[in-house]
């Protein structure tokens, strides 16, 4: 479930939807293990906390997959340089071209 709405985020990149992902995964995993381990339910390994947490990550990598959505691609923004010497200068020939032109 937390692999699909992670795969279904417009928004994030790639890169951040990879990063929450292991990060969730790993978090997970051992939350999972923890409570298991506490209820006493199966013994508890390091072998047994580490396929938790690889079951956690392939579960959110493959809920990711079925519903992935392409990001957005951020439209880059146009930006207006001002250099005030060579501005100023064709500014100043605009004004003077369009006085002349009203007289």
């Amino acid at each position: 479930m937390l692999g699909r709405v992670l795969g279904g985020q417009k928004s994030l990149r790639i890169a951040d939807r990879i990063g929450l992902g292991l990060i969730m995964g790993v978090l997970g995993g051992l939350i999972i293990y923890l409570l298991i381990a506490n209820m006493g339910i199966i013994e508890a390994t390091s072998l047994f906390a580490i396929l938790n947490v690889l079951f956690m990550v392939g579960g959110i990598g493959f809920g990711a997959s079925t519903n992935w959505q392409t990001p957005v691609e951020a439209k880059m923004k146009s930006h207006i340089i001002y250099d005030p010497d060579e501005d100023d200068e064709e500014f100043d020939r605009q004004i003077e071209e369009a006085f002349k032109g009203s007289n």
